[in-house]
């Protein structure tokens, strides 16, 4: 476990301990709360994951770190844990589950097995306002996730897009579920290139991802190359994101970017409900949204050739297509001066 501080507290001032584990798109998730707390004064300090970290590190309303390696705090031992940080500050806000298992539910809870109704009635919140709520500024709705680039990161996306200055998409290949993979986002790509000739892309997602896509001049391969950071960052500096529900697509609605939302456990008011320029795109499917966490294809429904969730093994590129020619079109138009 490591305690970072970027700055100390001043005389008696309370402190406030927020604990947010998780990844990446937790971190995005929890992010707008930190100023909120800085106006009351609080010394904000984040007990976090390396994941988290890696996000809310340039965040100017944090002022202290604790860090700690996914599983270094057996599940067991966390309340202890969590009763020992009570008594070292003023405040404990805890987040732990605060989206999964109270809007997303496991195969370990009962909840897995309610009917669809019952988990929309419960679940069907946005996670921004839910996250504000659980901060303790319920009336603070419509937020959205912050992130704080540093010079270099946006000097290295401005490069990209004078080095390619056509119609510039960020594609995500990848998501931490099976339900946040795409299986037909080959033929997708190849549509764009192919309909598109002025367009390029931009792939990010897991080293696992490599090798899905074939090289092609248009197609620049980010997928294990470059760092999350640089993947969130393109998201504000490109001209298009198309994405899974995953932490890609969190980062792209924190900005105006036109993006492409597939949905698979989550609703259009859980995830895109604030975004601006989004096309949100559901399969209709009689389960989606479940809001379900689905670690294996053995909790979900699958489509029987191909083994993917049936939310984005049914959805065919047809149904994508018109969005990103609606806006393709929308930045020719801007590009000539055309109203």
């Amino acid at each position: 476990m490591l305690f970072a501080a970027k700055r100390k507290p001043k005389e008696k001032q309370k402190k406030l301990c927020v604990v947010r584990y998780g990844a990446w798109g937790d971190a995005l998730m929890v992010s707008p709360v930190f100023k909120y707390y800085k106006e009351q004064d609080w010394y904000v300090i984040l007990n976090c994951t390396q994941k988290c970290f890696d996000i809310l590190r340039t965040n100017p309303y944090i002022d202290a770190f604790i860090v700690q390696e996914d599983g270094e705090i057996p599940l067991d031992k966390l309340e202890e844990h969590w009763k020992q940080l009570e008594k070292q500050v003023d405040k404990v806000v805890n987040f732990s589950g605060s989206i999964e298992t109270q809007l997303l539910v496991s195969y370990k809870q009962p909840e897995f097995g309610w009917t669809k109704k019952q988990l929309d009635k419960r679940c069907n919140i946005n996670y921004y306002d839910h996250t504000m709520k659980v901060a303790g500024f319920p009336e603070k709705t419509g937020e959205k996730g912050e992130i704080y680039f540093t010079k270099n990161e946006e000097k290295w996306a401005r490069k990209l897009t004078k080095k390619h200055d056509g119609f510039n998409v960020v594609v995500c290949l990848t998501g931490s579920s099976v339900h946040k993979i795409y299986p037909y986002m080959d033929a997708l790509i190849n549509a764009i290139v192919d309909g598109i000739p002025d367009s390029h892309i931009f792939l990010v997602g897991e080293p696992g991802a490599k090798g899905i896509i074939d090289k092609h001049p248009q197609i620049t391969d980010f997928c294990g190359k470059i760092d999350i950071r640089k993947s969130f960052v393109l998201t504000k500096h490109m001209n298009l994101v198309i994405s899974p529900e995953t932490s890609v697509l969190v980062a792209a609605g924190i900005y105006d970017t036109p993006k492409v939302a597939l949905l698979s456990h989550g609703s259009k008011e859980n995830v895109t409900k604030y975004y601006v320029n989004c096309h949100t795109i559901v399969q209709n499917v009689s389960c989606q949204p479940c809001h379900k966490l689905h670690y294996t294809r053995d909790t979900c429904p699958v489509v029987p050739d191909t083994k993917f969730p049936i939310c984005m093994g049914l959805l065919h590129p047809k149904e994508i297509i018109p969005a990103i020619e609606e806006e393709y079109i929308k930045w020719k138009k801007n590009l000539l001066g055309v109203k």
